[in-house]
């Protein structure tokens, strides 16, 4: 099974401006929660909008580091997708 697909779903230059891009970049912490996003049941990837294939193991599916819970929280609010926290 490939790693990607040619499928994408929404990014956050869909949403957001390149200025509030960087005001989210500024939000990351070395602290931050580990957080994978979900469109249609697939991981995303926010920068591209490239999507995992589905059932993607959870060791390569696309994984966000660095936000805090509130910031991603508002990243998924605004690409109107889900986002769980491990």
């Amino acid at each position: 099974m490939p790693l990607i697909t040619d499928e994408f779903g929404p990014k956050v230059s869909d949403v957001f401006s390149a200025e509030e891009i960087n005001s989210l970049k500024t939000c990351q912490t070395q602290n931050g929660v580990q957080a994978r996003f979900f469109y249609k049941g697939r991981t995303l990837n926010i920068s591209t909008g490239r999507l995992a294939p589905k059932g993607t193991c959870v060791i390569v599916q696309f994984v966000y580091w660095n936000f805090d819970r509130t910031t991603a929280q508002r990243i998924a609010q605004a690409l109107h997708v889900d986002v769980e926290f491990d």
